[in-house]
Protein backbone atom coordinates (compact mmCIF):
# COMPACT_ATOMS: atom_id res chain seq x y z
CA UNK A 1 0.00 0.00 0.00
CA UNK A 2 0.99 3.41 -0.58
CA UNK A 3 2.45 5.20 2.25
CA UNK A 4 1.33 8.94 3.01
CA UNK A 5 4.19 10.46 1.76
CA UNK A 6 3.95 8.88 -1.47
CA UNK A 7 0.86 9.87 -1.59
CA UNK A 8 2.25 13.78 -1.15
CA UNK A 9 4.77 13.42 -3.37
CA UNK A 10 2.84 12.49 -6.07
CA UNK A 11 0.30 15.56 -5.26
CA UNK A 12 3.21 17.75 -5.22
CA UNK A 13 4.44 16.48 -8.44
CA UNK A 14 1.06 16.81 -10.34
CA UNK A 15 0.21 20.38 -8.94
CA UNK A 16 3.40 21.62 -10.07
CA UNK A 17 3.39 20.36 -13.28
CA UNK A 18 -0.16 21.80 -13.99
CA UNK A 19 1.40 24.59 -13.21
CA UNK A 20 3.75 24.82 -15.32
CA UNK A 21 2.21 23.67 -18.60
CA UNK A 22 -0.43 26.49 -17.93
CA UNK A 23 2.29 29.19 -17.16
CA UNK A 24 1.29 30.12 -13.67
CA UNK A 25 3.81 31.37 -11.42
CA UNK A 26 3.59 30.08 -7.40
CA UNK A 27 2.02 33.89 -6.26
CA UNK A 28 -0.06 33.40 -9.90
CA UNK A 29 -2.03 31.01 -7.90
CA UNK A 30 -1.57 31.15 -4.45
CA UNK A 31 -3.98 33.11 -3.28
CA UNK A 32 -3.47 33.93 0.41
CA UNK A 33 -1.29 31.30 1.14
CA UNK A 34 3.04 31.92 0.98
CA UNK A 35 4.71 31.54 -1.55
CA UNK A 36 7.49 29.15 0.65
CA UNK A 37 4.45 26.82 1.83
CA UNK A 38 3.11 26.16 -2.61
CA UNK A 39 6.64 25.46 -2.87
CA UNK A 40 7.37 22.67 0.14
CA UNK A 41 3.95 21.24 -1.01
CA UNK A 42 5.46 20.87 -4.79
CA UNK A 43 8.38 19.01 -3.74
CA UNK A 44 6.66 16.88 -0.70
CA UNK A 45 8.24 18.28 1.74
CA UNK A 46 5.07 19.33 3.66
CA UNK A 47 1.25 19.38 3.78
CA UNK A 48 -1.51 21.86 2.70
CA UNK A 49 -4.43 22.76 4.81
CA UNK A 50 -8.02 21.34 2.41
CA UNK A 51 -9.14 24.89 2.00
CA UNK A 52 -5.56 26.12 0.83
CA UNK A 53 -5.43 23.22 -1.11
CA UNK A 54 -8.86 23.74 -2.98
CA UNK A 55 -7.82 27.39 -3.79
CA UNK A 56 -4.75 26.19 -5.12
CA UNK A 57 -6.66 23.81 -7.76
CA UNK A 58 -9.21 26.24 -8.57
CA UNK A 59 -6.51 28.62 -9.55
CA UNK A 60 -4.91 26.16 -11.70
CA UNK A 61 -8.71 26.02 -13.61
CA UNK A 62 -8.37 22.03 -11.99
CA UNK A 63 -11.41 20.01 -10.46
CA UNK A 64 -10.40 17.83 -7.75
CA UNK A 65 -12.09 14.98 -9.62
CA UNK A 66 -9.67 15.30 -12.25
CA UNK A 67 -6.42 16.17 -9.66
CA UNK A 68 -7.46 12.73 -7.84
CA UNK A 69 -8.27 10.57 -10.18
CA UNK A 70 -4.93 11.62 -11.96
CA UNK A 71 -3.50 10.90 -8.62
CA UNK A 72 -4.65 7.42 -7.78
CA UNK A 73 -3.97 6.48 -11.37
CA UNK A 74 -0.69 4.39 -10.26
CA UNK A 75 -2.08 4.18 -6.62
CA UNK A 76 -2.76 0.94 -4.93
CA UNK A 77 -5.67 2.25 -2.46
CA UNK A 78 -7.98 -0.45 -0.55
CA UNK A 79 -11.16 -0.11 -2.42
CA UNK A 80 -9.21 0.15 -6.34
CA UNK A 81 -7.22 -2.29 -5.54
CA UNK A 82 -10.06 -4.50 -4.20
CA UNK A 83 -12.53 -4.05 -7.34
CA UNK A 84 -9.58 -5.02 -10.08
CA UNK A 85 -8.42 -8.12 -8.32
CA UNK A 86 -12.12 -9.13 -7.09
CA UNK A 87 -13.28 -8.24 -10.83
CA UNK A 88 -10.63 -10.19 -12.04
CA UNK A 89 -10.92 -13.26 -10.28
CA UNK A 90 -14.48 -13.28 -10.94
CA UNK A 91 -14.41 -13.19 -14.45
CA UNK A 92 -11.85 -16.91 -14.39
CA UNK A 93 -13.97 -18.66 -11.53
CA UNK A 94 -10.40 -18.21 -9.82
CA UNK A 95 -10.83 -19.50 -6.39
CA UNK A 96 -7.39 -19.61 -5.77
CA UNK A 97 -7.11 -15.35 -6.26
CA UNK A 98 -10.54 -15.17 -3.85
CA UNK A 99 -8.68 -16.97 -1.43
CA UNK A 100 -5.68 -14.80 -1.94
CA UNK A 101 -7.66 -11.59 -1.86
CA UNK A 102 -9.33 -12.80 1.16
CA UNK A 103 -6.19 -13.11 3.25
CA UNK A 104 -4.91 -9.82 1.79
CA UNK A 105 -8.24 -7.63 3.49
CA UNK A 106 -7.80 -9.77 6.82
CA UNK A 107 -4.34 -8.71 6.68
CA UNK A 108 -3.74 -5.10 5.22
CA UNK A 109 -7.12 -3.60 4.89
CA UNK A 110 -8.26 -0.76 8.12
CA UNK A 111 -11.39 -1.79 10.00
CA UNK A 112 -12.08 -2.88 13.22
CA UNK A 113 -15.77 -2.55 14.16
CA UNK A 114 -17.73 -6.08 13.28
CA UNK A 115 -19.85 -5.56 10.47
CA UNK A 116 -18.12 -2.84 9.26
CA UNK A 117 -16.42 -2.16 6.01
CA UNK A 118 -13.94 -4.85 5.60
CA UNK A 119 -16.30 -7.56 6.93
CA UNK A 120 -18.71 -5.90 3.77
CA UNK A 121 -15.65 -6.84 1.22
CA UNK A 122 -15.08 -10.65 3.21
CA UNK A 123 -19.03 -10.72 1.76
CA UNK A 124 -18.40 -9.69 -1.39
CA UNK A 125 -16.05 -12.64 -1.21
CA UNK A 126 -17.84 -15.47 -0.26
CA UNK A 127 -20.70 -14.56 -2.47
CA UNK A 128 -18.92 -15.10 -5.18
CA UNK A 129 -16.69 -17.70 -3.91
CA UNK A 130 -20.03 -20.04 -3.22
CA UNK A 131 -21.46 -19.13 -6.64
CA UNK A 132 -18.45 -20.49 -8.29
CA UNK A 133 -18.67 -23.64 -6.60
CA UNK A 134 -22.90 -23.43 -6.70
CA UNK A 135 -24.47 -21.26 -8.87
CA UNK A 136 -27.54 -21.92 -6.71
CA UNK A 137 -25.45 -20.09 -3.75
CA UNK A 138 -27.27 -17.96 -1.85
CA UNK A 139 -26.37 -16.21 1.95
CA UNK A 140 -27.28 -17.69 5.29
CA UNK A 141 -30.20 -15.76 6.99
CA UNK A 142 -27.27 -14.37 8.98
CA UNK A 143 -25.42 -12.66 6.80
CA UNK A 144 -28.34 -11.20 4.72
CA UNK A 145 -29.06 -9.66 8.37
CA UNK A 146 -24.99 -8.59 8.04
CA UNK A 147 -25.78 -6.61 5.35
CA UNK A 148 -29.38 -5.24 5.78
CA UNK A 149 -27.91 -3.41 8.65
CA UNK A 150 -24.59 -2.50 6.79
CA UNK A 151 -26.79 -0.91 3.70
CA UNK A 152 -29.36 0.84 6.49
CA UNK A 153 -27.01 2.54 8.42
CA UNK A 154 -27.21 6.49 7.67
CA UNK A 155 -29.57 7.66 4.77
CA UNK A 156 -26.59 8.01 1.99
CA UNK A 157 -24.74 5.71 -0.21
CA UNK A 158 -21.28 6.24 -2.00
CA UNK A 159 -19.35 4.22 -3.91
CA UNK A 160 -18.35 1.37 -1.34
CA UNK A 161 -21.62 0.88 -0.51
CA UNK A 162 -22.76 0.65 -4.63
CA UNK A 163 -19.50 -1.51 -5.24
CA UNK A 164 -20.42 -4.03 -2.37
CA UNK A 165 -23.99 -4.14 -3.42
CA UNK A 166 -23.36 -5.34 -6.71
CA UNK A 167 -21.01 -8.24 -5.44
CA UNK A 168 -23.54 -9.22 -3.29
CA UNK A 169 -27.61 -8.57 -4.13
CA UNK A 170 -27.76 -11.71 -6.61
CA UNK A 171 -27.11 -13.89 -3.27
CA UNK A 172 -29.84 -11.71 -1.33
CA UNK A 173 -33.43 -13.06 -1.61
CA UNK A 174 -35.49 -11.32 -4.02
CA UNK A 175 -37.72 -9.29 -1.68
CA UNK A 176 -35.06 -8.08 0.12
CA UNK A 177 -32.33 -7.61 -2.87
CA UNK A 178 -35.35 -5.68 -4.18
CA UNK A 179 -35.84 -3.13 -0.48
CA UNK A 180 -32.75 -2.38 -0.27
CA UNK A 181 -32.41 -1.24 -4.35
CA UNK A 182 -35.41 1.12 -3.56
CA UNK A 183 -32.71 2.52 -0.89
CA UNK A 184 -30.22 2.27 -3.78
CA UNK A 185 -32.37 4.02 -6.05
CA UNK A 186 -33.30 6.99 -3.30
CA UNK A 187 -29.79 7.86 -2.87
CA UNK A 188 -29.24 7.70 -5.96
CA UNK A 189 -31.67 10.39 -6.93
CA UNK A 190 -30.05 12.61 -4.43
CA UNK A 191 -26.28 12.21 -5.03
CA UNK A 192 -25.56 11.20 -8.41
CA UNK A 193 -21.41 11.57 -9.71
CA UNK A 194 -20.19 9.31 -13.16
CA UNK A 195 -18.93 7.05 -11.03
CA UNK A 196 -22.04 6.43 -9.43
CA UNK A 197 -23.83 5.73 -12.75
CA UNK A 198 -21.60 3.05 -13.65
CA UNK A 199 -22.01 1.36 -9.77
CA UNK A 200 -25.89 1.22 -10.26
CA UNK A 201 -25.57 -0.15 -14.00
CA UNK A 202 -23.51 -2.60 -12.32
CA UNK A 203 -26.09 -3.30 -9.38
CA UNK A 204 -28.84 -3.57 -11.80
CA UNK A 205 -26.99 -6.00 -14.46
CA UNK A 206 -25.60 -8.25 -11.78
CA UNK A 207 -29.18 -8.70 -10.28
CA UNK A 208 -31.80 -9.11 -13.23
CA UNK A 209 -28.77 -11.37 -14.61
CA UNK A 210 -29.05 -13.25 -11.29
CA UNK A 211 -32.98 -13.01 -11.27
CA UNK A 212 -33.15 -13.95 -15.02
CA UNK A 213 -31.07 -17.18 -14.53
CA UNK A 214 -33.33 -18.02 -11.02
CA UNK A 215 -36.28 -17.89 -13.54
CA UNK A 216 -37.29 -14.56 -11.41
CA UNK A 217 -37.86 -12.88 -14.97
CA UNK A 218 -40.71 -10.46 -13.93
CA UNK A 219 -39.36 -9.36 -10.72
CA UNK A 220 -35.87 -8.78 -12.97
CA UNK A 221 -38.46 -6.84 -15.55
CA UNK A 222 -39.46 -4.44 -13.01
CA UNK A 223 -36.78 -3.48 -11.63
CA UNK A 224 -35.16 -2.59 -14.79
CA UNK A 225 -38.27 -1.02 -15.70
CA UNK A 226 -38.60 1.00 -12.51
CA UNK A 227 -34.79 2.12 -13.01
CA UNK A 228 -35.46 3.50 -16.43
CA UNK A 229 -38.02 5.97 -14.99
CA UNK A 230 -36.42 6.99 -11.95
CA UNK A 231 -32.66 7.03 -13.41
CA UNK A 232 -31.32 9.86 -15.44
CA UNK A 233 -30.83 9.06 -19.22
CA UNK A 234 -27.66 10.88 -19.25
CA UNK A 235 -25.49 7.74 -19.18
CA UNK A 236 -22.85 7.13 -20.97
CA UNK A 237 -22.73 4.45 -24.18
CA UNK A 238 -21.02 2.03 -22.38
CA UNK A 239 -23.85 2.02 -19.52
CA UNK A 240 -26.88 2.67 -22.12
CA UNK A 241 -25.89 -0.69 -24.35
CA UNK A 242 -25.95 -3.13 -21.48
CA UNK A 243 -28.84 -1.98 -20.23
CA UNK A 244 -30.33 -2.47 -23.70
CA UNK A 245 -28.94 -5.95 -23.84
CA UNK A 246 -30.54 -6.46 -20.86
CA UNK A 247 -33.98 -5.11 -22.19
CA UNK A 248 -33.74 -7.42 -25.61
CA UNK A 249 -32.50 -10.70 -23.38
CA UNK A 250 -36.04 -10.19 -21.20
CA UNK A 251 -37.98 -9.61 -24.68
CA UNK A 252 -36.59 -12.78 -26.67
CA UNK A 253 -36.71 -14.96 -23.44
CA UNK A 254 -40.70 -13.65 -23.27
CA UNK A 255 -41.84 -14.85 -26.56
CA UNK A 256 -38.81 -15.64 -28.75
CA UNK A 257 -38.56 -12.38 -30.83
CA UNK A 258 -36.21 -12.36 -33.75
CA UNK A 259 -35.96 -8.67 -33.88
CA UNK A 260 -34.95 -8.77 -30.14
CA UNK A 261 -32.46 -11.66 -30.96
CA UNK A 262 -31.41 -9.38 -33.78
CA UNK A 263 -30.78 -6.04 -32.08
CA UNK A 264 -28.45 -8.47 -29.07
CA UNK A 265 -26.59 -9.53 -32.22
CA UNK A 266 -26.22 -5.93 -33.62
CA UNK A 267 -24.64 -4.69 -30.46
CA UNK A 268 -22.41 -7.91 -29.74
CA UNK A 269 -21.44 -7.70 -33.53
CA UNK A 270 -20.44 -4.25 -32.46
CA UNK A 271 -18.64 -4.85 -29.35
CA UNK A 272 -16.75 -8.02 -31.42
CA UNK A 273 -14.41 -5.07 -32.93
CA UNK A 274 -13.49 -2.84 -29.71
CA UNK A 275 -14.43 -5.03 -27.08
CA UNK A 276 -13.81 -8.71 -27.50
CA UNK A 277 -13.54 -9.14 -23.96
CA UNK A 278 -16.83 -7.88 -23.12
CA UNK A 279 -18.23 -9.63 -26.20
CA UNK A 280 -16.76 -12.85 -24.69
CA UNK A 281 -18.19 -12.35 -21.39
CA UNK A 282 -21.87 -11.43 -22.51
CA UNK A 283 -21.98 -14.71 -24.78
CA UNK A 284 -21.01 -16.47 -21.61
CA UNK A 285 -23.88 -14.94 -19.64
CA UNK A 286 -26.19 -15.02 -22.52
CA UNK A 287 -25.27 -18.60 -22.90
CA UNK A 288 -26.51 -19.30 -19.61
CA UNK A 289 -30.18 -17.95 -20.16
CA UNK A 290 -30.23 -19.93 -23.46
CA UNK A 291 -29.61 -17.20 -25.56
CA UNK A 292 -26.85 -18.46 -28.53
CA UNK A 293 -25.74 -15.35 -30.76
Amino acid sequence: MATTHSFLVRCGKLLNLVRLRRNFSINDIRGNTTQPTVTNFEHGRSDIGFTNFHMLLSNSYMGADEFFSLVDADDNNFLSSFIVEFRRASNHDDLAALAALKEKIIADYPGSRKHGPKDMLLLCIKGMTGYIKDPSFMFSAEDVTRLENYFNLGNGWFFFEYTVFSATAQFLPVQVASQLADAMLTSFRKTQTGDYDNAVAAVLFNLCLAWLYHKKAAEAVALLQRAQTEISKSWDPYIASRVYVLQQAFIYLGDQSPVALQHIKLIEDGLALYDPELRANDVHWLAKIGITV
